[in-house]
Formats: structure tokens, C-alpha cells, sequence
């Protein structure tokens, strides 16, 4: 049983990339959001965020071999994106 705990917990480290990526692009949207509420209302740059950060998850966590996107998903990603943008320019 101790054996299967210790394969179990290191599988995640035999890939760096497959932590490291993930890890890297959460920073990377943190850093974003910092920027984003400098430069724009607060009540665009929340649900911007958000928004994207849903949409983010779902795409990079297909491309990394999660669980492949339908067309459902990725639609909904598209949409998720298109409301972003019509939000932003509402605000300008």
C-alpha cells in the first residue's frame, strides 16, 4: 500500500512540464489581472478575468491531454471570449 502512495505521488513530477505549464500560465493570468485593473474599470476587468480564466482552464487542460474539447466547449469558449470583448468595448 506504501508503494502504491509513493507511485501515485510522484507521477505528477515525472512530467515538470506537465506542473510546470500549468503553474506558469496561472502566474501569467495573475500578472494579466494586476495589469488589466491599471488600465481599465473594475467592473470590466473582474468578470474579464474570470471569464477568460474559465476558458483558459478548458482549452490548455485539452491541449495537455485532460479531456479532449467538444465542439460544445469549445463554442462556449468562443462565446465566453466574444462576451469579453463586446464588455470591453462597451466600456471605452
Amino acid at each position: 500500500r506504501e508503494r502504491e502512495r509513493e507511485s501515485t505521488s510522484t507521477r505528477a513530477t515525472d512530467s515538470p512540464i506537465r506542473v510546470q505549464l500549468p503553474f506558469l500560465l496561472n502566474q501569467s493570468g495573475s500578472v494579466a489581472f494586476f495589469v488589466l485593473l491599471g488600465q481599465v474599470d473594475l467592473s470590466v476587468a473582474v468578470p474579464a478575468v474570470n471569464a477568460l480564466c474559465l476558458a483558459t482552464t478548458a482549452v490548455v487542460g485539452s491541449l495537455l491531454g485532460e479531456e479532449p474539447l467538444a465542439l460544445r466547449g469549445l463554442l462556449g469558449a468562443l462565446l465566453v471570449l466574444l462576451g469579453v470583448l463586446l464588455c470591453a468595448l462597451a466600456k471605452q
